[in-house]
C-alpha cells in the first residue's frame, strides 16, 4: 500500500533525516525517500509536509479507443476459447 507523502517527511523528522531509517520503519525504497524530501523542500531549505500532493496518473485522454464491432468481436473470440478448453 502507498505510504502518504506527509507520513514519509514526519517519519524522517523525527528520525532525524535519517533516509536509511525511514525507509526501513515505513518499507519503502530509500529513492522513494529522497523524491518526498526534494518536493518537501522550501525555499528556506527546511521541510515542509502542508502541501504535498501525489501527481495523478490516470490517462487525461484515450489515445487508442475501440469501436463497438471491434468490442463484439473480442468478446465473442473470448467466449469461443473459453469454450474450447
Amino acid at each position: 500500500m502507498r505510504v502518504k507523502p506527509g507520513i514519509i517527511i514526519t517519519t524522517l523528522k523525527r528520525n532525524n533525516l535519517s533516509v536509511a531509517d525511514t525507509s526501513c520503519d515505513l518499507g519503502i525504497h530509500r529513492s522513494t525517500v529522497y523524491r518526498w524530501i526534494k518536493r518537501a523542500a522550501t525555499v528556506r531549505g527546511t521541510l515542509s509536509s502542508r502541501n504535498l500532493k501525489r501527481k495523478n496518473t490516470r490517462p487525461k485522454s484515450i489515445h487508442f479507443a475501440l469501436s463497438l464491432e471491434q468490442k463484439d468481436t473480442v468478446l465473442n473470440r473470448k467466449k469461443e476459447e473459453k469454450q474450447n478448453c
